[in-house]
């Protein structure tokens, strides 16, 4: 994701600097290894043109992980989830979470959520604030059962 991209002073006007937050994320290690190296290549590419100054500063690394459907983990979320009748609202999504941390580490992690919600990461992102109570009841069913 590029979330931001700034520079210049007009339209038609070359930019005496420029400026760019490069968000790079991906489940698999491999992956995300060859997008960083990508990066880098390109980055040492124009870096090399006669009066271009290229700088590159790692803001944030969120590593790589995923976990399998079929782990014990998993199916105490989804049992979790079920329990407080919140089963229709299950989504198995990938994305970027704290839960990435272990995951990298090849620790089991999952990341739930508390109620409905949508639009992440927008202006107009929402949330179910009534639902919130059972979300809490998931979260302590999940604990409860990864405690043993």
């Amino acid at each position: 994701n590029v979330g931001v991209v700034e520079g210049g002073t007009s339209v038609n006007t070359i930019a005496h600097e420029a400026h760019l937050l490069l968000d790079l994320r991906s489940e698999a290690p491999p992956a995300l290894g060859q997008l960083v190296a990508q990066v880098e290549k390109l980055l040492a590419r124009y870096g090399r043109e006669p009066q271009v100054q290229v700088t590159a500063e790692v803001i944030g690394n969120r590593p790589a992980g995923a976990i399998p459907r079929e782990t014990p983990l998993v199916s105490w979320a989804v049992a979790a989830l079920q329990q407080v009748g919140a089963a229709s609202q299950l989504e198995f999504t990938t994305g970027s979470t704290d839960a990435n941390i272990p995951l990298s580490r090849g620790w089991p992690a999952v990341c739930v959520g508390l109620t409905e919600s949508g639009n992440a990461h927008r202006p107009d992102e929402y949330m179910d604030v009534t639902r919130i109570p059972a979300g809490l009841g998931q979260l302590l069913l999940l604990t409860l059962a990864a405690a043993g």
